[in-house]
């Protein structure tokens, strides 16, 4: 390139940003209130709604990178408000990955516009960043690109509520293949430090003759699920071709893949550092089987371990709640003519793919007894181990007979998840009501769950005279060195009342 073509780029450039504007809001009501008081107040009672029903432990300043969804704040606001709630801390620069709807940019747009204003207020960008990225390759101006696109704009309210000191950078990402995103992501991590956070937006799977995605024709939001499930192990794994190859053969309507390939890219190049997928929320747009129907998804990375936390911290409130469900849609389904509990498994994400032991129990409508069965250690996922021990208890406790299909509405089922067992030196390090107890002497054994003795108002050594009386052992072998124990605790989950 000569001297003039140069001169004449760096003029063309300098002149576009001093005469840069500022972007106005395009959504109308039906995305979120135009109004500023108005729309305060609704991201005031998402914010509540995600605390109550998407609760998730991550530590403040641990999350670099979140997916979350773009439709109208009264669809998928209460998923997208539970991911920015964990993300806020700290962070200065938001990069926001936002899919091409209109399929008219090539590679990836930049603005020209500084800043963009929103009912609430405005949000700056970074347009430094935003110049150094118009020197590469893929990366063009394109300010018409972002006229219309609602898969940014949506997301702007919750960044400014969330995130009160921070300037944006709005890239629309334009269709792209692996080799391309990694190019565009290596152009992009010089850019993200502890004070960046990437946010993709994308909303996944769109089901329905109105998005011309029918690939199935019975139990559609359950097939829709393990479509979604699949899309985020693919996910969680970090790497892009399998999901591309993924969205390729299965033609799964997720309208930010192109995006999501480079958040993967990203990953690959170790860009956020050493970071652990945490799944946060999942809803639709429709729960009927018979409705075109769109699904969000809400996660994010976070340099926090999983195995850090305390045991009942593990799951994120929206993992407990889906192991609950499913195992009241397996005890619901169990007597149906075609079965399959794999049809009931929910999000396979990476909390409930740890190797824990759980228990189901069943009462009857008076409070009595009827039926608990668990596996203490398991080597496999959590969501699986769930069907099989509410299987196992419905059909397989010798105490009771089976459970009919008649009795199944009446039964309250309690679910226990259950951390890994360790063994204590004797039974004076045991605690009643913390800790839940194994015994094994002599080739036999047996187990309490830490709410036995309580129900039963049984202090220690009553507990562990019963416990030995289950395992048909000597009644006082419990006080020798033949005895083993090994404690492990719990937590429950059950339907509110």
């Amino acid at each position: 390139m000569n001297i003039k073509k140069i001169f004449f780029y760096t003029l063309c450039f300098f002149v576009t940003y001093i005469h840069a504007t500022e972007k106005q809001f395009h959504l109308s009501n039906g995305w979120f209130p135009n109004d500023a008081e108005k729309l305060e107040k609704k991201l005031d009672e998402l914010q509540i709604v995600a605390q109550t029903n998407y609760a998730a432990t991550v530590q403040k300043g641990s999350v670099p990178a979140v997916i979350v969804p773009h439709a109208g704040i009264k669809y998928s606001g209460a998923v997208a408000s539970a991911v920015y709630q964990q993300a806020h801390n700290s962070v200065k620069t938001i990069i926001i990955l936002t899919p091409d709807h209109a399929g008219k940019v090539s590679g990836v747009a930049l603005p020209l516009f500084d800043p963009y204003a929103i009912p609430t207020g405005t949000l700056s960008v970074n347009t430094n960043v935003v110049k150094k990225l118009s020197e590469q390759p893929f990366f063009n101006f394109n300010d018409s690109a972002f006229y219309r696109e609602h898969s940014l704009e949506i997301q702007l309210p919750f960044i400014k509520k969330f995130f009160k000191h921070v300037n944006i950078v709005p890239l629309i990402v334009g269709k792209i293949n692996c080799a391309q995103a990694k190019l565009i992501a290596t152009e992009l991590t010089p850019y993200i430090n502890k004070k960046t956070l990437v946010v993709v937006s994308s909303d996944f799977v769109h089901y329905g003759k109105r998005f011309n995605y029918t690939p199935f024709d019975d139990h559609q939001q359950l097939r829709i699920r393990h479509l979604n499930s699949h899309a985020i192990e693919l996910i969680e794994h970090g790497t892009c071709a399998p999901f591309a190859n993924f969205v390729q053969k299965t033609g799964a309507t997720i309208c930010g893949a192109n995006p999501i390939k480079i958040l993967l890219s990203l990953l690959e190049l170790n860009a956020f550092g050493n970071v652990e997928p945490r799944f946060i929320a999942y809803d639709t747009s429709s729960k009927s089987d018979t409705d075109n129907v769109v699904s969000y998804v809400g996660m994010l990375f976070t340099t926090q371990k999983l195995a850090s936390l305390p045991h009942e911290q593990q799951l994120t409130q929206y993992e407990k709640t889906s192991l609950l469900t499913e195992a009241h849609d397996v005890l619901n389904h169990l007597h149906d003519e075609h079965f399959m509990p794999t049809l009931y498994y929910p999000i396979k994400s990476f909390g409930l793919k740890q190797a824990k032991g759980a228990f189901t129990t069943f009462d009857t409508a008076d409070d009595k007894l009827r039926g608990c069965i668990g596996r203490i250690i398991t080597s496999g996922p959590l969501y699986k181990t769930v069907a099989d021990v509410t299987i196992d208890t419905a059909l397989k406790d010798t105490r009771f007979s089976p459970v009919t299909k008649e009795e199944v509405p009446s039964l309250k089922l309690k679910l226990s998840i259950l951390d890994q067992p360790k063994k204590v030196k004797g039974y004076k390090n045991i605690i009643i009501g913390k800790h839940g107890i194994i015994l094994k002497s002599n080739g036999k054994s047996a187990v309490f769950l830490p709410e036995v003795p309580i129900d039963f108002k049984w202090n220690l050594q009553q507990t562990l005279t019963r416990l030995t009386k289950k395992a048909q052992l000597p009644a006082d072998i419990w006080k020798t060195d033949d005895a083993q124990f090994e404690v492990f605790t719990t937590f429950d989950i059950q339907k509110k009342k």
